[in-house]
């Protein structure tokens, strides 16, 4: 626990006690497997961060650096989301002593029952020849929508980034991934969206039975290592976004347009309602995601080259 969050939770068991005089506001509601262990642990009191009458409300979990967010059905499905109707979003953003813990969610009306078991994972067993194949659909669909208008340091950190992203020793690319981080606008800077994008894709692919599994864990790793000391130079939010991503958890929308691509499924619209996400963070997150399978059918070319 970090120096100066010091709140005590509360025991299931001293919960439970007061629970009688609660009323209950819905039914159960379902969060992300990611958010498990604050779902299931200690109760502990939530601190507005920011959000959205009746769509969203992001959340700081006390005593850590750990975010929630509270998602209307519908929403992204952010793999840091818990699903509950758009009256308790509300009545959570309008309360003072909103907690999480012990299965509940507990606001200033009542409290909701909360089931970590959503499946936010992305999953991929792919070849080289397959990531070769779906880097060139997703960048003919990047390239059909446009460059954002960002800043040029921006979309030259992303080059420089795809350029050592199998660099060995990963020196340079500890580098890139510093430069990277909390670089661009919003609550998600793009620099980040990029790395998300990647560390999700990559990360899958780690998880795998594949011959690609050992490269990519390697990377996942050095990605992993940078996230983890970025707490100073980026949002809170995009922090825990990108240690989701490095676990493979990613918004449904990611997932959705990783897999289109590799299975031939319409990937124009999953790269159109990817690319509508935020300000310009949907367009950086496929970036990532391409940037990645397409930095993995060159290394392959690479290494076939020199056997």
């Amino acid at each position: 626990m970090n120096a100066g969050l010091q709140d005590k939770p509360a025991t299931r068991r001293q919960y439970s006690s007061h629970m009688s005089s609660w009323p209950m506001l819905d039914g159960t509601c379902t969060a992300s497997s990611w958010l498990q262990a604050i779902v299931d642990g200690p109760l502990r009191p939530l601190k507005q961060i920011g959000g959205h009458t009746g769509r969203y409300g992001y959340f700081s979990v006390a005593g850590s650096y750990r975010m929630l967010a509270l998602e209307a059905p519908g929403g992204l499905e952010l793999p840091i989301g818990i699903t509950v109707s758009a009256h308790i979003i509300n009545d959570a953003l309008q309360s003072r002593s909103a907690t999480i813990g012990c299965g509940r969610l507990v606001t200033r009306s009542g409290f909701t029952r909360v089931t970590a078991n959503r499946d936010d994972q992305l999953r991929l067993e792919i070849t080289c020849e397959q990531a070769k194949i779906a880097a060139r659909k997703m960048a003919h669909e990047l390239n059909s929508v446009g460059r954002p208008d960002e800043p040029q340091m921006v979309h030259d950190a992303v080059a420089t980034f795809e350029a050592v992203l199998f660099d060995d020793p990963s020196t340079r690319l500890e580098n890139a991934v510093h430069s990277l981080i909390g670089l661009g606008f919003g609550s998600t800077p793009s620099g980040d969206d990029v790395i998300s994008g990647t560390a999700a894709t990559l990360s899958a692919i780690s998880q795998s039975s594949g011959d690609l599994s050992t490269k990519c864990c390697r990377i996942v790793d050095v990605l992993r290592k940078v996230i983890r000391h970025s707490h100073t130079k980026t949002t809170s939010l995009s922090v825990e976004l990108m240690s989701c991503a490095v676990h493979g958890y990613a918004p449904q929308c990611l997932r959705r347009y990783v897999n289109f691509a590799l299975n031939d499924g319409d990937i124009s619209e999953a790269t159109s309602k990817l690319c509508a996400v935020g300000h310009n963070s949907g367009y950086f997150l496929a970036t990532g995601a391409t940037l990645a399978l397409r930095a993995i059918s060159k290394q392959h070319k690479q290494e076939a080259f020199h056997a």
